[in-house]
């Protein structure tokens, strides 16, 4: 069986977590932060490094339901720095938990942004990723 898998990423910010951990509203970055390259280079990054034969696997039993689309969210702090934390994944794909650990792993493995700032300085930025992934199986009944 073959498996199609396609991904559709829309990214938005949920607010700040400056040092002192208050949550800061959107509206205060004068710059928010950016994937080196914009959206379009993180969506190469992660169809390229994410490990397919995972879901794969886990979805060769057709009536798992696994076949279509699986919306996934995913939170994370882009640092100060740049750096990724806190990623976590808010919503996976039902019985296919393997697929939360392959896109954190994914997550983790992404270049430095560069941060979103306020007043000129660099700050930590919570952010969300909803993930449209796309399971097809060509020789599935559904």
């Amino acid at each position: 069986m073959r498996l199609f898998i396609y991904i559709f990423i829309i990214l938005f910010a949920e607010g700040s977590l400056a040092q002192n951990n208050s949550v800061r509203s959107s509206g205060l970055y004068e710059q928010m932060p950016v994937y080196p390259g914009g959206n379009g280079e993180m969506m190469k990054f992660i169809s390229k490094n994410m490990n397919y034969s995972v879901c794969t696997k886990a979805s060769q039993d057709c009536s798992k339901g696994l076949v279509g689309c699986h919306k996934m969210y995913l939170s994370f702090i882009v640092s100060e720095s740049g750096k990724i934390k806190e990623a976590k994944v808010l919503k996976g794909i039902k019985d296919c938990p393997e697929s939360d650990i392959e896109v954190l792993r994914v997550l983790n493995l992404m270049p430095n942004w560069i941060p979103a700032t306020i007043n000129g300085k660099p700050s930590d930025c919570k952010m969300n990723l909803p993930m449209n992934i796309m399971l097809k199986q060509k020789y599935c009944s559904n």
